[in-house]
C-alpha cells in the first residue's frame, strides 16, 4: 500500500512536470512567432517608409496560471542545454532588435521633435519681445 502511494505520488509529480514543460514550450513558440511577426511588420513598414513600434502581446497571462501547490519543481533544473542556449539567443535577438529599432526611431523622429519644440519656444520668446 505504501509503495503504491509513493508510485502514485511520483506519477503525479511527473505529470505536473510534463504539463509545466509543455506550457514553457508553448510560451517559447509564441515568443518566436511574435518575433517572426515583428520582422514581417518591420519589413512592410520599411517598404512604406513608416516607422512605428508595434504592440506586443502580453506574456504575463501565461505566468499567472495556477501551478500545482503540492509538487513544486521550481528549484529543480531539468532544462536541457539546448533550451538554455535557445533562450539566451532569443533574449539577445530581442534585445538587439529593440536597440536597433530605438536607434532608427531616434534617428528619424528626434530631430523633428526637437525642431518643433524649438519653434514653439522661439515663437513664445518673439511674442514676448513684441509686446
Amino acid at each position: 500500500m505504501v509503495k503504491e502511494k509513493k508510485i502514485e505520488d511520483l506519477i503525479i509529480s511527473i505529470s505536473s512536470l510534463i504539463n509545466e514543460a509543455n506550457s514553457e514550450r508553448k510560451l517559447l513558440q509564441e515568443i518566436e512567432s511574435n518575433i517572426k511577426e515583428y520582422d514581417i511588420q518591420k519589413n512592410n513598414l520599411e517598404k512604406n517608409n513608416i516607422k512605428k513600434i508595434p504592440s506586443f502581446k502580453s506574456f504575463n497571462d501565461v505566468n499567472h496560471k495556477e501551478k500545482p501547490k503540492q509538487y513544486d519543481w521550481n528549484n529543480v533544473e531539468f532544462e536541457k542545454k539546448e533550451v538554455k542556449e535557445f533562450k539566451k539567443d532569443l533574449e539577445l535577438k530581442i534585445s538587439k532588435l529593440f536597440k536597433e529599432e530605438m536607434k532608427n526611431w531616434i534617428n528619424e523622429n528626434l530631430k523633428k521633435i526637437i525642431q518643433i519644440e524649438l519653434n514653439k519656444f522661439s515663437d513664445k520668446i518673439i511674442s514676448e519681445r513684441l509686446k
